[in-house]
């Protein structure tokens, strides 16, 4: 971890997902997520990084009530914080990253993170056992909004190709973590 990164973060050094390169490539398919939607998300992350902070405020502004409801227990603060944090860089990633083998094996672990499997254990906190996953996929609709300001200066073609591609991501990244949450053979 870089001095840069928020505590816990630990990209490129978690296991590797369960989730074989073939299914990921079909769950792609199936979302119709393209190389071109994955060059858009880089170039909106050149743009939504500097101003990240805006974005995750237009998010907590709609989701803040859920979202402070999985944090409890005598360490609130520093878990809101670092946890908040994390969530902040996991997002840009979905942005900024490739999706490859490494960013696959992170997803894993966000999951991971968020079902009982391994939920408290990186900020070792006495907080809710899970993240019930119907609140995972019922933030997806929040979480797709991209407002316009932070889309200034693209073409309104590119803006919806951007919000398609995020929405796609999205969509990607949570069938991902679901793998947390189920067996293997309900996977």
């Amino acid at each position: 971890m870089s001095a840069d990164e928020p505590q816990g973060y630990d990209y490129g050094a978690v296991t590797k997902s369960p989730v074989s390169w073939d299914d990921f490539q079909d769950l792609k398919r199936v979302l119709g997520f393209s190389d071109r939607d994955q060059q858009l998300l880089l170039r909106a992350g050149e743009m939504i990084g500097p101003r990240l902070e805006e974005l995750l405020g237009h998010w907590l502004d709609q989701l803040g009530p859920w979202v402070h409801a999985t944090f409890s227990g005598p360490d609130v603060e520093r878990y809101s914080s670092t946890a908040g944090a994390r969530f902040g860089r996991g997002m840009l990633d979905g942005f900024t990253r490739t999706y490859d083998q490494k960013w696959l094996d992170y997803q894993h672990e966000i999951g991971l993170r968020h079902s009982r499997t391994k939920k408290n254990r990186t900020d070792e906190v006495d907080s809710v056992p899970v993240v019930p996953f119907r609140h995972l996929v019922a933030s997806i609709h929040v979480l797709s909004e991209i407002p316009d300001k932070l889309l200034d200066g693209v073409s309104s073609a590119d803006a919806a190709g951007i919000r398609a591609a995020w929405s796609k991501s999205l969509l990607l990244q949570v069938a991902l973590w679901s793998r947390s949450y189920v067996t293997a053979d309900d996977w």
